[in-house]
């Protein structure tokens, strides 16, 4: 596998590589590790073979990117062609052009997982002819791919990968522990949560201000990003949000249980926004605590469809009167979690999204 990211930190790639060591097969993964740029070799909690190497790469800076990428590129190609492999699995349309090369040059099978739409999801910080090279050369790989593995439907239409596997970037049932599931915490503030990266563009800020004035309710923050000194300002300036720090992927779980809603909201400018299905949704559904997404996006459609949140425009005024509504029909919330756990147990669980992986790669090793 080829993750142009920390491995660590993407749950997705942890989830991936574990289902397929269960299921047999060896799996290593060569992963960027843009933070000391060292290289790093070592063996996941899983069991997975894990090679990162550098160079260093700044957070949310495209340049930086762009010098970094063709020396992670070269690096990870030295390291791939080392070892004997069948499969070259590429995460993202950043590791495409590396894997294509090594595929051809070791005469092995090549697959794409498109975590999202790559063209989309730098739209913000690329110049708009980078954006359009990449489509270009995303639809080129494309034609020499062995298999595309998406993380919904609307990806898959948006890069034209009509025959794509779709796998869901939904918890497992391990994952979780009963007693975190379905908890509200004993308050006479009802409680929003959000538990992610601290970038613009999640609705975080416009979150905070609405509760800062609230009446009812209070908001819990977990994760690191970009934001965080405005966040400490917000947090300081109000006795009605509490800032817990970066936290593991499990504490951030625990922590969600205790929510009566969790803040799932992305900016839709970005088309990306629009046809993602955000990791935070599908735990809140499987948590039983309902998730607030945007309106008009995918999310939006899946939360509508099962009755198992609730749907806010990117808007601040909106969001609360949405807050308002919910603090005087609590009965709603309770009912909205109900669904979501009957949801995630029939469709929205990593066992689901496992078995389609799986069969793929049978496929893809017996063709």
């Amino acid at each position: 596998m080829l993750l142009a990211k920390p491995f660590s930190g993407d749950i997705r790639v942890n989830r991936e590589a574990k289902t397929l060591r269960e299921a047999g097969y060896a799996v290593r993964v060569i992963a960027w590790n843009r933070g000391s740029g060292k290289r790093e070799y070592g063996r996941s909690s899983d069991g997975i073979d894990v090679c990162l190497i550098g160079p260093s790469c700044k957070t949310r800076d495209f340049l930086s990117l762009i010098i970094g990428i063709p020396r992670f590129f070269i690096r990870a190609f030295i390291e791939a062609i080392r070892w004997d492999h069948s499969i070259v699995h590429s995460h993202d349309f950043d590791t495409l052009p590396l894997g294509y090369v090594i595929s051809k040059l070791k005469g092995t099978k090549l697959v794409y997982d498109a975590h999202e739409s790559y063209a989309d999801m730098i739209s913000d910080d690329a110049p708009p002819i980078i954006v359009s090279i990449i489509r270009r050369f995303e639809r080129f790989f494309l034609a020499s791919v062995d298999l595309v593995i998406v993380s919904n439907r609307r990806v898959a239409e948006r890069i034209g990968a009509n025959d794509a596997v779709i796998v869901m970037n939904c918890p497992s049932r391990s994952e979780l522990q009963m007693r975190d599931i379905g908890h509200v915490t004993d308050s006479k503030y009802l409680r929003i949560g959000y538990f992610g990266s601290l970038e613009p563009g999640r609705f975080l800020t416009e979150a905070m201000e609405i509760v800062s004035s609230s009446l009812a309710w209070n908001m819990v923050i977990g994760g690191d990003g970009t934001l965080r000194p405005e966040l400490q300002r917000f947090v300081n300036g109000s006795d009605r949000l509490e800032y817990l720090g970066s936290l593991p992927h499990s504490d951030a779980l625990r922590e969600s249980a205790r929510c009566a809603l969790l803040l799932v909201m992305f900016d839709p400018s970005n088309y990306n926004n629009i046809i993602g299905a955000p990791n935070r949704m599908f735990e809140a559904l499987a948590l039983g605590i309902p998730p607030v997404v945007t309106s008009g996006t995918l999310a939006g459609e899946i939360v509508t469809e099962e009755n198992c949140g609730f749907t806010c425009r990117y808007d601040k005024t909106e969001f609360k009167s949405l807050l308002e509504m919910l603090a005087q029909q609590p009965e709603k919330i309770r009912l909205a979690g109900e669904n979501g756990r009957k949801a995630f147990g029939r469709e929205y669980n990593w066992e689901s999204q496992a078995s389609r992986l799986l069969l793929a790669y049978q496929k893809l090793v017996g063709g």
